[in-house]
């Protein structure tokens, strides 16, 4: 059986990636929906805190809102045809990772003439501990054939987009408030979230994608196809390729990205930007020897075919 854990990153064209995947080439079925956010109740609390049934009254408001996402309205589940695992209750407690590989377990089982893999989609996986990965991969690693995916976007548009989803209105300025006073969070920390993930599931099972060059080259496919042992024909529109800001497409499905954005960015303010930014592209540089070529470019200025 093949599990994918798609780590993220928000904002980086992970709704455009998942339909890929489990849309045009029907390679994966997430489930309820595209993020059940499971990892994330599971790693937010001690396991001891699980282990008193009254303390699961404290995530009912976070269930509730996790339900009613994953109904027949919700565009992921209406995109994907996620129905198929409606009648499956993974938010009922008592809530342990068995109960996670149990669920992707059935899942396989009701996808399999049509799925080659169950997959889990949920950004938050990026900032999951590494001891919980090491649980969760020795939970899962007896069943499933584990691959690990991210899609990584240029540190400042993607930033700049997820302010946008947060705030909306005032979104400029709403930008330079948050880097100059919030602290960055950990999903930017590109590199060592990388290195993460590669020391718990080996290199050979983590595939970093570059979000600009994914989408503006077919030869990527390829290299896909080759991780995941399944051929990749197709890839699904993205309304952050190229980079139109506030004009993006408004593509069926993707509310999530033509939404964030509701001012566009300035060269200056992009130049502004990497005193508190520019440490994600000099670790990708010391990692990997050079920066994605679409990277560090005002958006606007790059053009859609390299």
């Amino acid at each position: 059986m093949n599990f994918l854990l798609n780590a993220g990153v928000g904002w980086s064209a992970t709704t455009p990636f998942y339909y890929t995947l489990a849309l045009d080439n029907k390679y994966c079925h997430a489930g309820h929906q595209k993020e059940n956010a499971y990892l994330k109740l599971l790693s937010y609390r001690p396991t001891k805190f699980w282990d008193n049934p009254s303390n699961h009254l404290n995530h009912d408001i976070f269930l509730k809102r996790k339900k009613e996402r994953a109904s027949l309205k919700d565009p992921w589940v209406q995109m994907v045809d996620n129905s198929i695992a409606l009648d499956d209750d993974l938010y009922a407690p008592p809530y342990s990772l068995d109960r996670y590989v149990d669920y992707y377990r059935k899942l396989y089982e009701k996808t399999k003439s049509t799925y080659h893999a169950v997959a889990d989609f949920s950004n938050y996986n990026i900032r999951l501990p590494e001891d919980f990965l090491v649980e969760l991969r020795d939970k899962l690693s007896p069943y499933f054939d584990i691959r690990v995916t991210f899609q990584f976007r240029d540190p400042i548009s993607r930033y700049f987009s997820e302010i946008g989803t947060m705030k909306g209105k005032d979104h400029r300025n709403n930008f330079k408030k948050y880097l100059t006073t919030k602290k960055i969070k950990e999903h930017a920390y590109y590199v060592q979230n990388i290195q993460k993930f590669d020391r718990v599931f080996g290199k050979d099972r983590v595939m970093p994608i570059i979000m600009e060059e994914f989408w503006r080259d077919k030869k990527n496919t390829e290299k896909l196809s080759e991780f995941l042992q399944y051929p990749i024909h197709t890839i699904h529109e993205n309304a952050y390729v190229p980079d139109r800001g506030s004009n993006a497409p408004h593509y069926e499905g993707l509310f999530d990205q033509w939404q964030s954005d509701s001012e566009d960015m300035s060269p200056d303010l992009y130049d502004w930007a990497l005193q508190y930014l520019g440490f994600v592209y000099d670790d990708w540089e010391n990692h990997y020897g050079a920066i994605p070529k679409y990277w560090k470019r005002f958006p606007q200025e790059v053009v859609e075919k390299p």
